[in-house]
């Protein structure tokens, strides 16, 4: 065992599977999983279970999590306290978004974050239930997730509202063309790219279809809106996109087929309500300004 071994179980725990894992360390994906299971065999247990195409955290992860969140954390601040006298001190804050959240209209306010002289802004992307550990530890200062966790208020996290999230269904125009009739004709027994059960609006698109006997053919499943965009632009099916998104991306060849209408999506800021540091309640303003508190 040595401190990469460790590291690259941290990044995996961070990201949530391998790919995503092995595009953030710039390794294949055959190297990150040899080096998992040569950690795993070091300490004879597993730190992952496999769940849909994913890896979460067991009882043993979460405890050898604990340690390498420590380890790294210390790590950055032993660099920081030999950085040069020259650079000014700056209060460190940190943010965490989900992956299936991370290019969302919260991106443009995060950068304005960027501008204050005084504070030295952090922000990684990974899984949820990764960063949602850190914030109640104390390893985050925010965290923006389209999901709010189970008993949240007994985790001691309060949250604020930084936008609604309208869900479009979405087509190209190569998939439509031949084809006619409203949204049920055009979903039913055709491709779709769904969100795996990972996603907040895996539920809610189940909802939809079931309350209006929609039975599409399920082609794939991501939980990261830009993969499903992608496929939809390419045509292998309909898919379901935050409007944000399909306008940020100004898709010519897509047009919206119909609207998720018992949507009832946001993307929330998320914060521990126990002694949030000034800092952290300046940045809760820009990204969610005037927006009340759960609480």
């Amino acid at each position: 065992m040595n401190y990469n071994h460790l590291y690259y179980f941290h990044v995996i725990a961070q990201e949530g599977t391998i790919a995503r894992a092995s595009k953030r360390l710039n390794l294949s994906q055959p190297t990150i999983s040899e080096q998992l299971k040569r950690l795993e065999e070091h300490f004879g247990v597993k730190f992952f279970d496999r769940h849909a195409g994913a890896l979460q955290l067991n009882h043993h992860g979460q405890r050898a999590l604990e340690y390498t969140q420590t380890i790294f954390e210390t790590a950055d601040r032993l660099a920081e306290t030999f950085r040069s006298d020259d650079e000014p001190a700056k209060v460190r804050l940190e943010i965490g978004i989900v992956t299936s959240a991370a290019r969302s209209a919260a991106s443009d306010r995060l950068v304005e974050l960027f501008e204050e002289p005084e504070i030295l802004v952090k922000v990684r992307n990974g899984d949820n239930r990764f960063l949602l550990h850190e914030l109640v530890s104390a390893g985050l200062d925010i965290l923006i997730s389209d999901t709010l966790p189970a008993q949240a208020k007994d985790k001691g996290v309060d949250w604020k509202v930084v936008t609604d999230i309208d869900l479009v269904f979405v087509a190209s125009t190569g998939f439509l063309q031949g084809l006619k009739g409203d949204l049920h004709q055009l979903l039913h027994r055709k491709p779709f790219i769904h969100y795996t059960d990972q996603s907040s609006y895996r539920w809610q698109i189940d909802t939809f279809l079931s309350q209006h006997s929609i039975d599409p053919q399920i082609t794939a499943e991501a939980d990261d809106v830009y993969i499903v965009h992608n496929a939809v632009s390419r045509g292998l099916g309909i898919g379901v996109l935050p409007r944000s998104v399909l306008d940020e991306q100004r898709s010519e060849n897509m047009v919206v087929i119909g609207e998720l209408n018992n949507s009832e999506s946001k993307l929330y800021a998320l914060f521990n309500k126990k002694d949030p540091t000034e800092e952290t309640m300046r940045a809760l303003e820009r990204l969610a300004p005037s927006t009340p508190s759960s609480a």
